[in-house]
């Protein structure tokens, strides 16, 4: 059974010659897709990549990268992409844990994939365009008659971030990422008639998915190589993108773009956010200066699927009667059921936080090479996230930060994300991360790192009356710092707090 390769036959079948792949000067009907990709299979079967063998990928955002998942489905093998902001050691360490047959890598990192491949002997196929590179071999390729693999087979591994410590492999099956695709398209009322538009970077997940829901959708998608705010704006009135994906910092940097208005963006229909909670400052902006559009946020990790949630547009608004339920991640996607529990694995009451649980048909089964780490994250069928949260009465999720970020403070537990959401409502506020620091009365104080909107201003006293005005006195900041430096950032993009806990421990 080919779950992943069908849906790429049935778009090429049902569209045949529309337009399926943009990037840059290069575009792809539904049936050169199909083919392109039939010949990646065969390279990628002819150099290893069969019987459940790796190949790991190391490039900017192209077409090539929108179709490697069906490709190495279709070969019987798995896709491993590698974080393109990964230093040598990192890369090592991903692929001593897969064990790939071959490493692809277009430039600017073939140097960097030869130097890291060479040290645990891994083939280095390159995308130069030289003979013998693999660009030359996919187009002296003739079809592949799919290989495939069954349903619950593993078809990729995508690595985690590492923020608490060394990288995960998490696993996902053929049926799993076509599911999530179509809980993803019900949960935002997506048509078969969306453009969509990837500006991430594609060894994350969620710009992955968007390659799978364009084929499942059978729609089209604009592949940008990487984000810019002007380059993503004249991407919109280019190519008539209906639907975007980004996260709350990257809508700040759009409204921000000098000539914002004269962009013609009125193709756009839907704006799905997610990665960190919005702020009413950006909100209202939004929906000022795009009020033809639907906002969703979206809540997921990559072992959820990775979409699990979805706050609908009808929330998004300025109405205060509709602030508190904007301030949630909204409600499970069909088939996925959500439980908060204590540690024990008993249920939490309604507005009583814990970690946030979940099951269903695309949750991963777990993750490579780590049974261990696979059992105590999977518990009697049910996925421990990690995440902490609480259901309110009416069953609308509300984040308060990861379990391994809880400050203790006098006994009391406080999540970061909690007061970062409290902090992020102050207009002066561009960014925030808060962490727990030594202090010998409370054992951990709540210390807020604050960096401030070019030209605001904001002193430790207002932004602490600031947070207790809208959150318990115990949770608010102790103290404030404002460093004029960016945040140090993880290779996934995100605030690295390790680093920053380092200064104090």
């Amino acid at each position: 059974m080919h779950v992943l390769w069908n849906q790429l036959e049935r778009a090429a079948r049902l569209r045949k010659k529309e337009l399926a792949i943009t990037c840059g000067e290069e575009r792809l009907n539904w049936c050169d897709a199909l083919e392109r990709a039939g010949k990646i299979a065969r390279v990628l079967h002819d150099n290893g990549v069969r019987d459940g063998a790796r190949v790991a990928f190391i490039s900017p955002n192209n077409i090539t990268y929108m179709l490697m998942t069906f490709a190495a489905e279709a070969a019987g093998g798995i896709f491993a992409p590698v974080n393109s902001r990964f230093t040598v050691a990192e890369i090592v360490e991903q692929l001593e844990d897969l064990t790939p047959a071959l490493l692809i890598a277009a430039p600017p990192f073939v140097e960097l994939a030869r130097e890291a491949a060479g040290q645990v002997g891994v083939p280095v196929l390159p995308m130069d365009g030289e003979a013998g590179s693999f660009d030359a071999l996919v187009d002296a390729a003739t079809a592949f008659p799919p290989v495939g693999s069954p349903a619950d087979q593993p078809v990729a591994i995508f690595y985690t971030g590492g923020t608490t410590g060394r990288g995960k492999g998490v696993i996902l099956t053929n049926e799993r990422l076509v599911l999530n695709a179509l809980q993803w398209a019900y949960g935002v009322s997506a048509k078969n008639d969306e453009r969509l538009l990837v500006v991430a970077p594609m060894f994350h997940m969620v710009a992955a998915l968007n390659a799978i829901i364009t084929a499942v959708l059978g729609c089209n998608l604009t592949i940008l190589e990487r984000f810019t705010p002007e380059g993503t704006l004249a991407a919109i009135a280019r190519e008539r993108v209906t639907n975007l994906a980004l996260v709350p910092a990257m809508i700040d940097m759009l409204l921000a773009v000098e000539g914002f208005a004269t962009y013609d963006l009125s193709s756009l229909r839907m704006l799905t956010y997610g990665g960190s909670p919005i702020t009413q400052t950006t909100l209202a902006r939004a929906l000022d200066a795009l009020p033809h559009v639907r906002l969703y946020q979206v809540y997921g990790q990559t072992e959820g699927g990775p979409t699990i949630s979805t706050l609908s547009s009808e929330y998004h608004s300025t109405d205060p009667a509709h602030a508190e339920r904007l301030r949630s991640a909204g409600k499970p996607l069909p088939l996925t059921d959500l439980r908060i529990v204590h540690p024990d694995d008993s249920e939490c009451a309604p507005g009583e936080p814990g970690e946030i649980t979940v099951r269903g048909p695309a949750v991963s089964p777990g993750y490579w090479n780590r049974p261990e780490e696979t059992s105590a994250a999977i518990r009697n069928g049910w996925l421990h996230t990690g995440d902490a949260g609480y259901l309110d009465k009416d069953g609308f999720l509300f984040i308060v930060g990861r379990i391994k970020e809880m400050i203790v403070t006098g006994g009391e537990n406080v999540y970061a994300a909690e007061v970062e959401r409290a902090v992020l409502q102050h207009d002066a506020v561009e960014e925030c991360a808060v962490i727990g620091i030594p202090s010998e009365r409370w054992g951990e104080a709540v210390h807020a790192i604050v960096r401030l909107r070019d030209g605001a201003t904001a002193d430790e006293d207002e932004i602490i009356a600031f947070c207790r005005s809208r959150i318990s006195a115990f949770k608010s900041p102790s103290s404030v710092s404002f460093p004029q430096a960016p945040f140090p950032l993880t290779a996934a993009g995100k605030i690295d707090k390790r680093a920053l806990r380092a200064a104090f421990w």
